[in-house]
Parts: structure tokens; C-alpha cells; sequence
């Protein structure tokens, strides 16, 4: 097989891993933040969920360096080039995620007491403030 038809497959598998690792983050996201399961499942799990979270988001920043290490401006040498294409994700996607830290370890933190539920989390003004600010970060880094 030709050189080149390689090295299109293995762009092409990288964009699929990463696409099916967004969509992870996602639902991740979504089951966390709004499923009432939330109220059911034992605090290490939720903690596991929250963690899984986390790696995916930086698997998903590593496949995108290593997406752009393919790029003929990555290997002429024309990185500042790149770099500047790509920055205003390379700036959000590590503020997207610690933000979902910052929300993540607040879910945790507050549904760990016994007293609270998810729909009284929402109630909460910090939990939706920072909810917010992750999710507008989100969108703008999903453009």
C-alpha cells in the first residue's frame, strides 16, 4: 500500500477516535449533570464517572496534538503556523477542562452528604453558575 494512503487512514482513524471520545464526554456530561441516578449510586462510582470524564477530555486534547503532528505544517516545520490555526482550542479545551474539575469535584463534594439530591443541586447558585460557565466553554470549543 502506498505511503500516503496509509498516513490518510490513520488521520481518518484519529478524527473517528476523537469524535467517539466527544461523544463520550457528552453523555458523560449529561448523566451526571441530569440523570436522577445520580441520587441512587454510591459515591466512589459517581467519583469513578467524574474521573472517566476527565481522562477522556485529555485523551481528546492528545489526539488532537496528535492529529495536527500529521499535518504538513507540523513536519516542514511551519509549527507557529499551526499553532496559530488551532490556538483558540489549544487555549479552551484545558479551561474546559478544569472547569469540569471545578464542577465535578462540587457535584461530588455536595451529593456526598447525605442530605443532598441532584434536584436540590440545581437549586445550588454556585453548582449552576459554574455549570454554566463549563457549558458555554463547551459549546465555543465544540465550534
Amino acid at each position: 500500500m502506498n505511503n500516503r494512503i496509509i498516513t490518510n487512514y490513520q488521520q481518518h482513524n484519529k478524527i473517528i477516535g476523537m469524535v467517539i471520545f466527544l461523544i463520550m464526554d457528552i453523555a458523560l456530561n449529561s448523566v451526571l449533570d441530569y440523570d436522577k441516578i445520580n441520587d441512587h449510586i454510591a459515591n466512589n462510582i459517581k467519583l469513578g464517572i467524574f474521573g472517566l470524564q476527565v481522562v477522556i477530555q485529555i485523551s481528546i486534547f492528545l489526539i488532537l496534538f496528535l492529529a495536527t503532528a500529521d499535518t504538513f505544517l507540523f513536519r516542514v516545520g511551519l509549527i507557529n503556523i499551526l499553532i496559530h490555526t488551532i490556538r483558540f482550542t489549544l487555549l479552551i479545551h484545558p479551561i474546559y477542562t478544569i472547569l469540569t474539575i471545578a464542577v465535578g469535584a462540587y457535584r461530588v463534594q455536595r451529593l456526598s452528604q447525605g442530605s443532598w439530591i441532584l434536584s436540590r443541586l440545581w437549586k445550588d447558585q454556585t453548582f449552576v453558575a459554574l455549570s454554566i460557565i463549563q457549558k458555554i466553554c463547551k459549546s465555543t470549543l465544540r465550534v
